[in-house]
């Protein structure tokens, strides 16, 4: 099928798991697909196996996402998928693990958005 042809989707977290898979889901849906992620070497092997793009993206960071929107000339689908799971009681939890999920799965998709949607308006 080509239903997501001539679209241009950015997915985090792609270098494996769900996110490798929804770029391939793209990919097969003929969309053109930049993969993110900070696990570059595995993020690299898969957009190579692909064929597309891939672009190093801390998404708690604004310059990181500023760069990867920069690299695109159109965004049409942009998907947050970068997250940490931290599976452990509470009282296991310190403060800097709390804090290190929630700028990954909070602020990364809040940054994601106010970044990529400015470029996905026009």
């Amino acid at each position: 099928m080509d239903r997501l042809s001539g679209k241009v989707a950015l997915v985090t977290g792609a270098a494996r798991e769900t996110g490798a898979e929804i770029a391939k889901l793209f990919s097969s849906e003929r969309a053109q697909v930049l993969l993110t992620d900070v696990m570059d070497e595995r993020g690299e092997a898969s957009a190579n196996e692909l064929g597309a793009k891939y672009k190093h993206l801390d998404v708690t960071s604004e310059p990181d996402w500023n760069s990867a929107v920069e690299s695109l000339q159109k965004l049409d689908v942009l998907v947050n998928n970068a997250a940490v799971l931290h599976l452990t009681s509470i009282d296991n939890t310190t403060v800097e693990i709390f804090e290190q999920v929630m700028r990954v799965n909070c602020l990364g998709a809040f940054l994601g958005i106010r970044t990529c949607l400015p470029v996905m308006r026009n």
